[in-house]
């Protein structure tokens, strides 16, 4: 980035970094990952926070892994902001109902222990040529 600005001499738009990102990703076909989201206000004047928060939120909607909040974080060239709990996608809903189960309220029918060693039989099988026994325990 810091040599198209060199070459260019002006900023990077985000534009020009979102193409650089997507084909450096195309050119490892899946071997690279990428956990990030590239977001800005390029010269077009997009509003880039909501995009970055759609973006996530589709992400954590789409990964049950994911946890439900959104941090972003706002970089100009004179300083950095970051934002904490920017939003959050899946908010957890109030249970229609109270479950609360005494100790011991769950019992077993049956209790059953096997045993996991089977017997085995050894049988020696003489060869033909040498007389040899040939152990067919495999």
């Amino acid at each position: 980035m810091a040599s198209q600005e060199l070459r260019k001499g002006c900023p990077t738009r985000v534009v020009t970094a979102m193409t650089m990102l997507k084909q450096t990703l195309f050119r490892y076909q899946g071997h690279v990952g990428a956990a990030l989201v590239l977001g800005g206000v390029d010269a077009t004047g997009n509003d880039a926070l909501s995009l970055v928060k759609a973006a996530i939120s589709t992400g954590i909607f789409n990964d049950l892994g994911s946890g439900s909040n959104i941090d972003a974080c706002i970089i100009t060239t004179s300083s950095a902001e970051v934002l904490r709990d920017f939003g959050m996608s899946n908010a957890r809903v109030q249970k229609e109902r109270t479950y609360v189960f005494r100790r011991g309220t769950t019992a077993w029918n049956s209790e059953s222990v096997r045993d996991l060693i089977v017997d085995e039989t050894i049988t020696q099988v003489l060869c033909t040529g040498t007389g040899e026994a040939i152990d067919t325990n495999v």
